[in-house]
């Protein structure tokens, strides 16, 4: 299974693949992310691509084979006092593929580009309390937990608490 596993760091022409494995997110997994499927499914192209023109955000893209089956992004702090930081967000892998060190992949890629950022010394991350895989996979790279965010998201009159993790790098 991994040797057909390719994670990319996407570029614009990605941009479909994107929209494509972020909506099966929003639609599978709606309590781990901020934004739900209803506010992203309509958004036109042009806001889809402009994930790509920010220079302070990078997109990864978990293929097997060219079908997308995972995402992450990661975001940088453009103001001069917070340049040392990168932020973590939105990983999600589609169920089918799950339990295949697929997460474990992408989690690596990701730590390996923050890591050849010079300037990044620490490393953020918030996950709903629930995903306890996600949780000891950050865990498995070093990450800790530093606090707890009570009723941080309501979906559906329902609300979930997050946990901060970090890593100094």
């Amino acid at each position: 299974m991994k040797e057909n596993i390719i994670i990319k760091r996407a570029s614009m022409k990605d941009w479909k693949a994107f929209k494509k494995i972020r909506l099966d997110a929003l639609m599978n997994n709606p309590e781990s992310f901020g934004s739900s499927y209803e506010e992203e499914a309509n958004k036109e192209d042009k806001k889809w691509k402009e994930k790509f023109k920010d220079t302070n955000r990078t997109v990864f893209i978990a293929f097997n084979h060219k079908l997308p089956i995972g995402v992450a992004l990661v975001s940088y702090e453009p103001a001069e006092r917070f340049k040392h930081l990168a932020h973590i967000y939105s990983a999600y892998i589609k169920k089918e593929f799950r339990g295949k060190g697929i997460s474990n992949l992408l989690i690596k890629s990701i730590m390996l580009s923050i890591k050849r950022r010079k300037n990044i010394k620490k490393i953020k991350l918030n996950v709903v309390k629930q995903q306890i895989q996600a949780i000891n996979l950050y865990k498995k790279f070093g990450f800790k937990i530093i606090g707890e965010l009570k009723k941080e998201m309501m979906i559906k009159n329902r609300y979930y608490d997050e946990y901060l993790m970090e890593r100094l790098l």
